[in-house]
């Protein structure tokens, strides 16, 4: 369980997480919906450990465990996965030797995989996800469109099979086919060992996935829950 605790959180001197309370259960799926600055992605950049967000009371555990005493790497390693809004590019380093690292990060090096090894691994996983070879081997993300860096972030999640799986807006920008894909291959991954956090402002993301509880997030606090018909409800009526 990702258990939050009365969680208070600043940036800059600025209040973004209120008091919030909430705990998310390992095989269920989540939306969190809420008004452009209500503290949505601030909830997840404070889950992951961004620098900037500092907590200044309340605690959040992770199956027990007091996670922000974790550096991100070690929240990473526990299990918790974040997809940026906005993907990061990064010359210099190709994909390849990242996917590589992270998926050996979690062995020690007796268990870490070899080039060859690590080749055979990853080839299914982007021949399912209908990623070129030649992906592998350009620098991270760069001169990747967004449906791109989208299958990206996807093959890590298969790579690292996470339990708490964060997705800030990743459905941003893209195409009714890229969206429908997105949303079968999120699917694909749902299990009774995962968790999928999905923040969106297009509601039609939803309609690929099974959402068990929907939050709505305002002034940094849970203002309501519900189902799935929530979402619905906001859709047809915005907020309140």
């Amino acid at each position: 369980m990702l258990k939050i605790d009365s969680l208070n959180v600043k940036v800059d001197e600025k209040t973004v997480i209120n008091n919030l309370n909430f705990d998310f259960e390992l095989g269920k799926n989540y939306a969190i919906l809420g008004k452009n600055g209500t503290g949505k992605s601030s909830l997840f950049f404070t889950i992951m450990g961004h620098p900037f967000y500092k907590v200044n009371s309340g605690t959040i555990y992770l199956d027990g465990e007091n996670l922000l005493q974790m550096t991100p790497d070690q929240r990473s390693s526990k299990g918790i996965f974040l997809a940026f809004q906005n993907v990061p590019e990064i010359p210099g380093i190709k994909l390849f030797e990242f996917l590589k690292m992270i998926y050996n990060s979690q062995f020690d090096k007796s268990k870490q995989l070899s080039f060859m090894k690590f080749k055979k691994l990853i080839e299914p996983i982007i021949n399912e996800l209908g990623i070129s070879k030649d992906f592998l081997f350009r620098d991270l993300n760069v001169g990747f469109s967004g449906g791109e860096k989208r299958k990206l972030e996807l093959l890590q999640i298969k790579l690292l099979k996470p339990k708490y799986i964060l997705l800030d807006e990743i459905d941003s920008g893209l195409d009714v086919n890229s969206l429908h894909k997105l949303g079968d291959t999120i699917k694909s991954i749902c299990s009774s060992q995962t968790s999928f956090i999905i923040i969106s402002h297009y509601f039609d993301i939803y309609n690929y996935i099974d959402i068990d509880k929907t939050l709505i997030i305002q002034d940094g606090n849970i203002s309501q829950t519900g189902g799935k018909d929530l979402i619905q409800n906001i859709k047809n009526n915005g907020f309140k």
